[in-house]
C-alpha cells in the first residue's frame, strides 16, 4: 500500500444531498494540514466554484454524467471515462481515497486502484442500507446493489452517517465492527450563506414546512392529514410542502382545500433558503430514514424540527432540545407536537437557540472533520 499521507476526497455525482455532504466534509478537512487534502468532483457539481475556493491541495474536475438515467447508462458504457478518472486518482498520489457516496462506478475504479503498485487505502461513506427506496431510477438501484457487495469486501474502511446504517451494514454483510465507523451527519451551514430568519410568526401562528423529494416513505400523506385536523380544530397554522415528486390527486385536492401550499417542483438553493426564512418549524414525518439532509439543513439554520422517531432521523433530532420526536405514521402525534408550539409560542425561540448550540457542538462538521482527520492518520500510519 502507498505510504503517502495525502488524502483524496471523491464525489462522482452531480445532484442530491451528496453534493452538500461532500462540500461540508471537504471544508472541515481543509483546515487540517493545508495541502494534505485534495478533491475530485464532477464538472456538473453545482458547488464547483465553492470547492475551488477552499484551501485544498488540488482540485480535479472530471466529466462524469448528468442526472438523466439515459446519460448515466451511456457514460457507464463508455469505459474510457472511468479509465480517465482512475488515472486522475492515481495522479493525486494520495495514500487514502475517500469516496463520499455510493456510486456504480466505484467498483471498476476500485478494481483498477487495487492493481496499482502503490495501492492507496480505500474508504467510502455508506449512506443507505440495501433496499432503501431513495428515488433513484431502477436501473441505478439495481446496478448499485449488484456492485455494493464487491465494494464492501474490497474497501479498507466504511463510514456511515448514522448508527442505524452502521448496525444495518454489519448485520447485512457480516462486516467486522471495527471496519464500520459512524461519524454522524452534521448540521449543514453552507447551503444558505448570508441567510437571515425573518422572525417567528406572532399571535400563536406557526408556519410549517416540509421540503425535499416527495417519496412514499417520507409520509407527506400523514402530514397533510394532520394539517387538515389542525384546521378543523381552528389552530392558527400554515403548511407548505415543497419538492419534486408525485402527489396523488386526492392528496393534492384535499390538501389545497385545507389551505396547504404546494410547490411541487425542484427548488434551487436560493428558493429553498427563501422558504426557510419564513419557516417556524420543519416537519419530517418519515416512515423510515437512514438519516435526513433536510434535518441537517434545518438544524444548521436553527429551525426547530418535528420528526418521526425512526432510524437515523431519531439520532439527528434530540427530543426536547432541537425538536420533538413523534410516533411514525401518526397524524394525531404530529397535531399534538404542533399544538405545543401554538399554545406556547415562546418555545419556538427556546428550541431555536438550543438547536443552534447543538449544531455548533454535537452536530458540527468542524468536530466531525477533527475526528475524520485523526482516523485517517491512524489508518495511514497502520498501513
Amino acid at each position: 500500500m502507498g505510504k503517502s499521507g495525502d488524502i483524496l476526497i471523491v464525489y462522482l455525482g452531480s445532484s442530491g444531498g451528496g453534493v452538500l455532504d461532500t462540500f461540508e466534509i471537504a471544508e472541515s478537512l481543509s483546515k487540517h494540514g493545508g495541502n494534505r487534502y485534495s478533491v475530485l468532483i464532477s464538472a456538473n457539481n453545482p458547488f464547483k466554484e465553492q470547492f475551488e475556493r477552499l484551501p485544498l491541495g488540488r482540485i480535479f474536475v472530471e466529466e462524469t454524467h448528468t442526472a438523466k438515467t439515459s446519460d448515466f447508462v451511456l457514460k457507464t458504457l463508455m469505459r474510457s471515462r472511468i479509465r480517465r478518472i482512475a488515472r486522475s486518482i492515481r495522479a493525486s498520489g494520495a495514500g487514502l481515497i475517500l469516496f463520499t457516496m455510493e456510486h456504480a462506478w466505484m467498483w471498476p475504479l476500485i478494481s483498477r486502484l487495487k492493481q496499482s503498485p502503490r495501492r492507496p487505502l480505500l474508504c467510502y461513506i455508506r449512506h443507505n442500507p440495501s433496499g432503501f427506496v431513495n428515488g433513484r431510477s431502477d436501473v441505478r438501484d439495481r446496478l448499485l446493489s449488484f456492485v455494493e457487495r464487491r465494494i464492501i469486501r474490497n474497501v479498507d474502511c466504511i463510514f456511515t452517517l448514522s448508527e442505524h446504517v452502521r448496525r444495518a451494514t454489519i448485520k447485512e454483510f457480516g462486516t467486522r465492527e471495527d471496519k464500520v465507523i459512524n461519524i454522524g451527519l452534521g448540521s449543514h451551514t453552507s447551503l444558505c450563506k448570508h441567510w437571515k430568519h425573518h422572525g417567528f410568526a406572532e399571535g400563536g401562528r406557526v408556519r410549517l414546512l416540509f421540503f425535499g423529494r416527495i417519496l412514499p416513505y417520507k409520509g407527506v400523506e400523514v402530514l397533510v392529514k394532520a394539517f387538515i385536523r389542525m384546521r378543523e380544530q381552528r389552530l392558527p397554522v400554515e403548511l407548505t410542502v415543497a419538492g419534486e415528486g408525485k402527489i396523488g390527486e386526492a392528496l393534492l385536492v384535499g390538501g389545497q382545500r385545507a389551505g396547504v401550499r404546494y410547490v411541487n417542483r425542484w427548488l434551487d438553493d436560493s428558493e429553498l433558503c427563501c422558504l426557510l426564512s419564513d419557516t417556524d418549524v420543519v416537519v419530517l414525518p418519515y416512515n423510515e430514514a437512514s438519516q435526513s439532509g433536510p434535518a441537517g439543513i434545518a438544524a444548521g439554520l436553527g429551525i426547530p424540527i418535528i420528526a418521526s422517531n425512526v432510524g437515523g432521523l431519531a439520532e439527528q433530532v434530540v427530543d426536547g432540545e432541537n425538536g420533538i420526536l413523534v410516533q411514525p405514521g401518526s397524524a394525531d402525534a404530529i397535531c399534538r407536537a404542533v399544538k405545543t408550539f401554538v399554545d406556547r409560542p415562546e418555545l419556538l425561540r427556546e428550541y431555536s437557540n438550543r438547536t443552534k448550540r447543538l449544531s455548533d457542538k454535537q452536530f458540527s462538521w468542524r468536530e466531525k472533520g477533527n475526528r475524520l482527520d485523526a482516523i485517517f492518520s491512524e489508518l495511514i500510519n497502520a498501513a
